[in-house]
């Protein structure tokens, strides 16, 4: 058969954890440094395929992410059915 469809990775910051952790002078030396870092960060990628199961390796550069706790979606779109699937998982950041 034929496939097309577009995989998307979305990692997503969970609320203000980190913050409710540090004190004051560590909060001033983050915005002194120049901020907490990236919250949110994303990557798409649409391909075709020809056999029933298809194989995908993305990776996420989080180089940039400030660190804390994260959601990681991964959503799959068949685009050929106009079909959605998706996952969720948590994860940590760490400095």
């Amino acid at each position: 058969g034929h496939s097309h469809y577009r995989t998307t990775l979305t990692l997503t910051r969970l609320g203000r954890d980190r913050l409710k952790r540090q004190g004051l002078f560590s909060r001033l030396a983050g915005l002194i440094r120049g901020g907490e870092g990236r919250s949110e960060l994303s990557l798409v990628s649409e391909a075709q395929g020809t056999s029933p199961t298809e194989y995908v390796n993305l990776q996420l550069d989080i180089g940039q992410l400030a660190p804390g706790g994260y959601q990681l979606r991964v959503q799959v779109d068949d685009l050929e059915a106009a079909a959605t699937a998706s996952r969720d998982s948590k994860l940590w950041v760490a400095e």
